[in-house]
């Protein structure tokens, strides 16, 4: 993977370098609205418009696991993009749209 710096050397400021992100994801309610702060992978919040972007290091086979407040957990598999990048599409279901099951 690229750095945005060479490794090892500190940005302005005594910050680490990131990694340049060759994932980037949506994830949407039911209705197709945009969620925000959802996590990704249990390492990236998706902004006010619900995008992510990283660096995940997983295999085409693998799920990711996709988490927001009032929603049910979701899992969601990247897709190959034009070239090098990754993207995914995450469909969250809201709990209060969960209804529990009842013995009978």
């Amino acid at each position: 993977m690229e750095t945005t710096e060479a490794a090892g050397s500190a940005q302005p400021g005594g910050e680490t370098p990131r990694e340049t992100p060759d994932t980037i994801g949506i994830v949407l309610d039911p209705d197709g609205d945009p969620v925000a702060y959802a996590l990704v992978a249990d390492k990236e919040l998706t902004d006010s418009c619900g995008v992510a972007t990283g660096v995940f290091d997983v295999t085409g086979s693998e799920w990711l696991p996709v988490e927001a407040l009032g929603y049910a957990p979701g899992f969601v598999r990247l897709q190959q993009a034009q070239g090098e990048y990754r993207v995914f599409e995450a469909r969250l279901t809201p709990i209060a749209a969960v209804e529990p099951l009842t013995g009978q």
